[in-house]
């Protein structure tokens, strides 16, 4: 079985940054199986910078194009999923907003049953701006009805919420045409309205998986950490995800496993921001072409922090322990390195 992740990115080119952070969280510490593919739904103008960010870090990628100049119609084009072509290639689905960050084992959610509805992350309620209270008819809804946020959708490949999708399109298209009400968060609020309508929902199970804006960015053990702060407000989404990355770069590890495959072992390093290429070798402390006072800790059977000269990177061993991908804390820089032969 294989998984699908994906996310739409169009207009401001400033967003680019937000799905490298994106990317950069997904390799560190969400640990994606290779049975799980990511796509972006997007417009030719991004598709090198975005197929450049996920190559360097491995991750399988692929690219959705649409072009439309209409803004209000790219707003909904996370609801266009079920026009992909490989979309059959995949039983479980998850939509991720670009100002998220994976913040633990992303799997665990692909192994969770699903019905055949939508999966939300519970988020205000249905008589209120955000959330469609405009399209609503509470003489049949109770206006206080928990709504949900947009922002992360987790579903089953199915007829019925391929056919939800659909309704809402139209719906949002006859909007469109007919010069009707635009909701301020626009699709959010066909979406929560057509779902709930329907009851073709789940608010309640991601609780346990995801949050918006991590308070006072204490790490939690969710998956998703998403940081939404209003459509197009760029800069406050990066700096709260910048900020929660170097939190958690400097709470590693998280926890701890034994593991001794790099003690004794010396690799190339290739890189610098200058080019300028090294070594890294693991002994009882951590020596390197820069420093000899470097100190390292095994994380997991993939990953070891490593740190010297007052910053730390990231390792991210291959499987066979002979290549990896580092990524430096500061400014998320992409090193590689393999071993001595």
């Amino acid at each position: 079985m294989n998984f699908l992740i994906y996310f739409c990115i169009f207009g401001k080119k400033d967003y680019i940054n937000l799905v490298n952070l994106l990317a950069i969280s997904i390799k560190i510490f969400g640990s994606p199986n290779n049975n799980i593919h990511f796509l972006a739904i997007t417009s030719n103008e991004f598709v090198d910078e975005l197929n450049l960010i996920f190559n360097k870090i491995n991750l399988n990628f692929s690219t959705y194009i649409i072009n439309n100049e209409d803004f209000l119609f790219l707003l909904s084009s996370r609801l266009l999923i079920f026009n992909y072509p490989n979309i059959h290639s995949y039983t479980k689905i998850l939509y991720i907003d670009t100002d998220i960050l994976i913040t633990n084992n992303i799997n665990v959610l692909f192994n969770l049953g699903l019905e055949n509805k939508l999966y939300a992350l519970e988020e205000g309620i249905i008589n209120d701006k955000y959330h469609g209270h405009e399209l609503f008819d509470f003489s049949k809804n109770n206006p206080n009805t928990t709504a949900f946020t947009s922002g992360i959708l987790l579903f089953n490949h199915c007829d019925e919420v391929r056919e939800l999708f659909y309704r809402i399109i139209e719906d949002i298209n006859d909007n469109l045409k007919n010069n009707k009400i635009k909701p301020i968060a626009y699709d959010q609020a066909f979406i929560n309205y057509h779902a709930i309508k329907d009851n073709l929902y789940n608010n309640t199970l991601l609780k346990k998986y995801a949050i918006n804006n991590p308070k006072n960015f204490k790490y939690n053990n969710h998956a998703i950490s998403h940081f939404p702060g209003g459509v197009g407000n760029y800069n406050s989404k990066f700096d709260k995800m910048k900020t929660y990355l170097l939190f958690l770069y400097d709470s590693f590890p998280l926890k701890i496993k034994t593991n001794n495959y790099i003690i004794n072992k010396k690799y190339n390093w290739k890189h610098d921001s200058h080019n300028i290429n090294g070594f890294i070798e693991f002994k009882n402390n951590l020596l390197t072409s820069w420093s000899d006072m470097g100190y390292y800790e095994i994380i997991n059977n993939d990953i070891v922090k490593a740190s010297w000269c007052d910053d730390c990177h990231i390792l991210i061993f291959e499987q066979d322990k002979k290549n990896f991908i580092s990524i430096r804390r500061k400014d998320n820089h992409i090193s590689k390195g393999s071993i001595y032969s």
